[in-house]
């Protein structure tokens, strides 16, 4: 099966799909004009039009790029096998990095709510 991407309305309606640029594509956001997605196994960030046409693509800072989110200036992007969350400008250029290993080893998802940053983990953490 081909990696996609896939755009639904709010009660899961597919409204069209497209193949994801690589094979392994895990995180998703929207900066108000175009998708981010970050792939694990190419250990890359892709940005795409909504037809899914490539606009550009870097390499993420860390080894395996999972969950992304845009904060309405940066990409923030969460790689879960060296436990770090990496801001970066919309060219991949690395703002600043944050080691969350003490809080979770494995995290995974992120958000922002507007004032402060969520992460999912899977590698347990503080309880």
């Amino acid at each position: 099966m081909a990696a996609t991407i896939y755009k639904l309305n709010r009660d899961g309606k597919l409204i069209r799909s497209f193949l994801a640029p690589n094979t392994s594509p895990r995180g998703i956001t929207f900066d108000g004009k175009s998708i981010w997605v970050t792939d694990n196994v190419a250990g890359t960030i892709y940005k795409l039009d909504l037809e899914g046409k490539l606009i550009k693509s870097f390499l993420s800072p860390g080894t395996v790029p999972k969950g992304a989110m845009f904060d309405g200036k940066y990409l923030w992007v969460i790689d879960g096998t060296v436990a770090s969350i990496y801001q970066l400008d919309l060219n991949g250029k690395e703002i600043k990095s944050i080691n969350v290993t003490g809080i979770d080893a494995s995290p995974q998802g992120i958000a922002f709510d507007g004032k402060h940053l969520w992460m999912t983990g899977a590698g347990g953490g503080i309880e």
